[in-house]
């Protein structure tokens, strides 16, 4: 709606209800912020943080990996930021962790914030708590290991007896010389069309819908550091 003040139209997030004006930066309006990367990552954490009761955190996307040290530095430059207990960053650790995690810790390191070294685990000075998330998480090792929210999803409904059907049905389209060119994709959205009600549905309203399990122990790495946000 316009404002007598600006005559502009805002935009409301549909997801976290944040509004804004175009051409505008994010308004911070709480103390505890989680940088998601894209609109999939977006919309799974805010439905994470209701389910694990966070009401005091305010999820941003900043968009791509790329875009982060950008992102960052325009944040920090915002008055509303000085009130800003903590920051957490989530993205994919994707094909290289190692990567996803220099980057990070580049993109943090350049605003002058506190650096962790490690994700799933806080770093702190005097002004402000520091952490980043990388997904699918850690493995049975407890180390991070490589892959993207959709392992995670995937993760959290292992024990369903439908993958064994949506694994089939992937195999079958392979041998008929299907060109299946993001399977991890491909094998969660299937899984999704054989689920009442659920079929063509996005990872953030899968989310907000309960498909995946929060309490999964695949989780657990995600909901210590939101919880202690």
């Amino acid at each position: 709606m316009a404002t007598e003040e600006t005559g502009k139209k805002s935009i409301k997030c549909g997801v976290c209800g944040t509004e804004n004006y175009p051409g505008e930066k994010w308004q911070i309006i709480k103390n505890k912020l989680l940088l998601a990367e894209g609109t999939d990552v977006h919309r799974f954490l805010i439905y994470a943080c209701e389910t694990y009761q966070k009401t005091d955190v305010q999820v941003i996307d900043f968009r791509g990996i790329d875009e982060l040290a950008t992102f960052l530095k325009n944040l920090v430059a915002l008055s509303g930021f000085s009130k800003v207990e903590t920051l957490v960053i989530a993205r994919d650790a994707e094909t290289d962790m190692d990567s996803a995690r220099t980057k990070i810790i580049s993109a943090i390191k350049n605003v002058k914030l506190p650096v962790p070294q490690e994700p799933f685990k806080f770093c702190s000075d005097e002004r402000i708590k520091t952490a980043f998330m990388l997904f699918p998480g850690t493995g049975k090792n407890g180390k991070c290991t490589e892959g993207t929210l959709e392992d995670l999803c995937m993760n959290t409904v292992d024990d369903s007896h439908l993958l064994q059907c949506v694994d089939t049905f992937l195999e079958c389209a392979k041998k008929s010389d299907e060109d299946i060119r993001h399977p991890k994709k491909s094998r969660l959205y299937a899984y999704l069309a054989g689920k009442n009600d659920h079929a063509g549905k996005k990872i953030g309203q899968a989310a907000k819908d309960r498909v995946w399990n929060f309490d999964h122990p695949a989780m657990a790495p995600f909901k210590k550091i939101i919880q202690e946000m």
